[in-house]
């Protein structure tokens, strides 16, 4: 499959962020040094948090980039085919199974849950409140930390009665992971 040559974009972008975050967390780790020794100014410490912030910008934003490459390469594959009008990745399961792709297996189901999550930062900017299925949204949360033993993504309570998903940098490796799992269980990489 040519068109999945986005695992090499997908790659770069990776890379990518760990140059750009590697600098962030650098100025976090000397301003945080700073806190501790009692030495930081008030504009020191609104640069430390809006370091902090640009950091988990940075990682919702590269994972969004990186789905969407993903999403790309899955239309150039079955843009043959009738692809139906859904909102997720999930409207090209027709097309891939015609194609001879196995979309019943475990890696076709870990995407569609990483559907789920890039659903909810977009279309929600990550508020499960505004999330029209953010109870699924919020079960898919807790079975990707579950299913891997580690802290992908956290809730985050984000004011009175409303939270919000936050994705760590493990989140990121972890979606490159199940990618490529997809691609290389349907011998298709090349």
């Amino acid at each position: 499959m040519n068109q999945f040559k986005f695992l090499k974009i997908i790659n770069y972008q990776l890379n990518t962020y760990e140059l750009i975050a590697a600098s962030i967390q650098n100025d976090i780790r000397h301003l945080q040094s700073k806190l501790i020794s009692q030495q930081l100014s008030k504009d020191e410490a609104n640069a430390l948090e809006l370091s902090q912030e640009c950091l988990n910008l940075l990682i919702e934003s590269t994972f969004l980039q990186m789905y969407s490459q993903l999403e790309a390469g899955l239309y150039l594959e079955c843009r043959a085919y009738s692809i139906k009008k859904k909102a997720s990745i999930s409207r090209f399961e027709m097309a891939l199974r015609e194609l001879g792709y196995d979309v019943g297996g475990v890696y076709w189901s870990a995407l569609l849950d990483i559907s789920k999550i890039r659903n909810c930062l977009l279309h929600g900017n990550g508020r499960l409140d505004s999330d029209r299925y953010g109870i699924d949204t919020q079960e898919t949360l807790h079975l990707l930390n579950s299913a891997t033993h580690t802290s992908l993504l956290e809730l985050i309570n984000h004011q009175e009665g409303a939270s919000k998903i936050k994705i760590n940098e493990t989140f990121l490796h972890y979606c490159f992971t199940q990618i490529k799992n997809f691609i290389k269980s349907q011998n298709r990489i090349e």
